[in-house]
């Protein structure tokens, strides 16, 4: 029975978290009876998922086990929902289903482990099918750093809860990366000089003062906080950005960045940082 490897997390603010392994039957165990919570944030949380330094962030994916799906406007039932799935699949029922109003998640079972850019082509070939099918699966389960609050109820709520195996072969996932084409290559976005008086000067000078990644020590890490700093801190566009941290910076990374990486870190920390847009940026001005 092969294992998969899944993160941990005792609180939704806890950014680390802690790696576990489990069989498929194992984790239908355990799902099988629900938590009971006040509040649904007051779950724990999980995620089939391998984490580079068990750091819940999508540039620190290594691998995902069991790609989740979530269902929170079904026109259908519970039974209707896991008659719609023809291969090894858990399925329940989340926080918020009470009966009358259909909420549910489905985490599928795959032939092997996928990394994050399998994932990004995976999910929404998948997504679309069960669309065709009747079924349309909230997008914004398509991050794979996604964290799913554990099976959970209202306290005195359990009868409101279902979970159901479906059992089947898991999905072949190379049979079906091979259906889907392959995504269009990273273009290195274009960047014209600017003036060396100005905003991208200050913010070179920044980077040089930044710790750069090493392979072992949180590299992920340092450049998605990197990153960050530049697109969010300093509000930088991705092709500025990039062209700065493409130069010195990265040289003297352990060992350098690809160009296609460091674009994807510099997308990610634009979507997905937390540090507010132009804390760097103003608070210099402030200061000068």
């Amino acid at each position: 029975m092969t294992k998969l490897g899944c993160t941990f997390w005792q609180s939704v603010r806890d950014p680390a978290g802690k790696p576990f392994s489990a069989t498929w039957e194992r984790l239908a165990e355990r799902f099988a009876k629900p938590i009971e919570v006040a509040n649904k944030t007051d779950a724990p949380g999980w995620a089939p998922v391998s984490f580079v330094d068990h750091y819940r962030v999508k540039a620190n994916v290594k691998s995902v086990y069991a790609p989740g799906f979530d269902f929170d406007e079904l026109d259908v039932s519970f039974d209707e929902l896991c008659g719609a799935f023809h291969t090894a699949a858990i399925v329940h029922t989340t926080y918020s289903h009470m009966g009358d109003v259909p909420r549910a998640r489905a985490f599928l079972r795959l032939s092997r482990p996928i990394s994050a850019d399998e994932h990004a082509r995976l999910w929404p070939f998948l997504a679309e099918r069960m669309r065709e099918a009747g079924q349309a699966p909230d997008p914004a389960a398509k991050d794979p750093s996604r964290l799913w609050f554990v099976p959970s109820v209202p306290i005195g709520k359990s009868r409101y809860y279902r979970c159901r195996v479906i059992d089947g072969p898991p999905l072949d996932v190379d049979s079906l990366l091979a259906r889907i084409p392959e995504p269009e290559p990273v273009e290195v976005p274009a960047w014209e000089p600017r003036p060396a008086t100005d905003l991208v000067e200050r913010a070179r000078r920044y980077l040089a003062r930044c710790d750069v990644a090493v392979s072992g020590q949180r590299g992920h890490n340092t450049t998605f906080v990197v990153a960050s700093k530049l697109v969010r801190g300093f509000g930088l566009d991705v092709g500025t950005a990039f062209a700065l941290m493409s130069s010195e910076w990265n040289l003297r990374c352990q060992p350098p960045w690809s160009q296609s990486e460091l674009i994807r870190k510099l997308n990610q920390a634009a979507d997905c940082g937390r540090m507010p847009v132009g804390e760097l940026r103003d608070a210099e001005r402030k200061s000068a």
